[in-house]
């Protein structure tokens, strides 16, 4: 019978008991209608629900229901199995830290089980790269101790097989885990690498490689072994005749060309600093080695920088450009206080042209800020018993022409009027110029200074 039957044959005169019973009746027949059409919520239903259309739907569902944190993070996991991780990232995100954190706590043990793989040699399948890249973009959503349990799982998850394999694979590269994890990473990047190096050739005469993938890691963790590793395979010979370009390349590279992910920080070359300054004198080791490590120097920052410069300056090196380039770094990276150390440092036994220690030198200095600072330490320079000092004071304070001091200035240089040391090739090796004496040097600055 229909409703608009049912409720025809209802008049007036009907009993109130038996219309009651009519409509719960009613009431009944939909509640079973619907408790019908729900599944109930369990570990089998949610591993069910990954092969079926609606499934995403309820397992996001589930996630963000208030269901136990098991069933959630059971839910997470299938989510993640199915390409859902930013869904599941999102969810935990806009949760309550204590919800956040029991579900993390319980997923952790499943994206491990679902990331494992046997077999060194073994590379990852995409559902094990997934489960470790779940791992590693929820661990910032994570609690202290279990983001510290994460990062270690990462660890000996990159670094239990073929690296450069693993390191690979995923939306997240190894380099990129690894800069995130930093330090603690380091003492098993560097146990993998040494036993490579340490690794008897095969029965082709070949030895296992030290992979870029591996040496970028190394870098990109910061930890003192790691870029002690680094530079000693950059320093010495090697059995893999690229290796020591590779390493220093790797260094280099963490630090001043990082692609896609965040530059190490460079106060972590602070305790190497020393090493970077060996590796920039040494000559067999070529320019290129050379030039990477006065870069890394530089990009340390004061004060720990401005020492190796100074000793850089006054080396003996063979070439004269090496002298000169660290000179500017020198000042770039010290700035003003660089000045008087880095000028008094230049070797006086040698002939400088004049273009040269302008270029390299002087308008370094000159383009500082704090521009009354700079003339400060010129002034300084003028008493100095470096003739490359004094003639650099002189030249600096005609270049900055500060006319509130001009008068003042002009008669501390005019001192040196007398000064008879001669600057050999100033005008360059080819020039028929005589050479000036500084002091005539100092009375034509002054001269300018006065008509300021």
């Amino acid at each position: 019978m229909s409703q608009r039957n049912v409720a025809a044959s209802i008049s007036s005169s009907t009993p109130l008991s038996f219309v009651l019973g009519v409509v719960l009746l009613g009431l009944g027949i939909l509640v079973a209608g619907s408790l019908a059409g729900c599944e109930k919520v369990s570990h089998d239903s949610i591993e069910k629900w990954q092969r079926t259309e609606k499934g995403p739907a309820k397992l996001l569902d589930v996630l963000q229901s208030d269901k136990s944190a098991e069933l959630r993070a059971h839910a997470a996991q299938v989510l993640i199995r199915l390409q859902k991780v930013d869904e599941v990232t999102t969810v935990l995100g806009s949760a309550s830290d204590s919800d956040r954190d029991r579900i993390v706590t319980a997923l952790i043990p499943r994206l491990v089980k679902d990331s494992e793989i046997t077999g060194k040699m073994t590379m990852p399948t995409s559902e094990q790269s997934q489960a470790k890249d779940a791992l590693f973009e929820i661990r910032q959503l994570a609690s202290d101790s279990s983001r510290a349990e994460i990062d270690g799982y990462l660890v000996r998850w990159l670094t239990g097989g073929f690296y450069e394999g693993r390191a690979k694979v995923g939306r997240n590269s190894g380099k990129k885990v690894i800069r995130e994890i930093g330090l603690g990473a380091g003492p098993s990047l560097v146990e993998l690498a040494q036993v490579i190096l340490a690794s008897p050739e095969d029965a082709d005469g070949k030895f296992p490689r030290v992979g870029d993938e591996l040496l970028g890691a190394l870098a990109f963790c910061g930890h003192p072994d790691a870029l002690n590793l680094l530079l000693n395979l950059a320093e010495k010979k090697q059995r893999d005749p690229s290796l020591s370009k590779r390493a220093m390349n790797a260094l280099y590279q963490a630090v001043l060309k990082p692609v896609g992910i965040e530059p190490l920080p460079s106060e972590r070359l602070r305790p190497v600093a020393s090493r970077l300054e060996a590796i920039a004198k040494n000559e067999s080791l070529g320019a290129r080695l050379a030039n990477d490590a006065v870069d890394l120097l530089a990009a340390i920052g004061m004060p720990d920088c401005l020492e190796p410069f100074v000793s850089i300056v006054s080396y003996p090196h063979s070439s004269e450009a090496f002298r000169y380039i660290g000179t500017q770094r020198g000042i770039r990276c010290g700035g003003v206080d660089a000045i008087v150390p880095i000028t008094e440092a230049m070797p006086t036994t040698v002939s400088y042209p004049r273009q040269i220690l302008n270029k390299y030198l002087w308008r370094e200095i000159a383009a500082l800020p704090a521009r009354n600072v700079v003339a400060e330490r010129a002034r300084l320079l003028l008493d100095s018993d470096s003739w490359v000092a004094r003639i650099t004071g002189i030249e600096l304070l005609g270049m900055l022409k500060l006319k509130e001091s001009a008068s003042e200035d002009a008669k501390k240089i005019a001192k040196l009027a007398k000064d008879r040391t001669k600057l050999r090739k100033w005008y360059g090796a080819d020039s028929k110029k005589a050479d000036p004496t500084l002091g005539q040097l100092a009375s034509r600055t002054a001269s300018e200074l006065t008509k300021l």
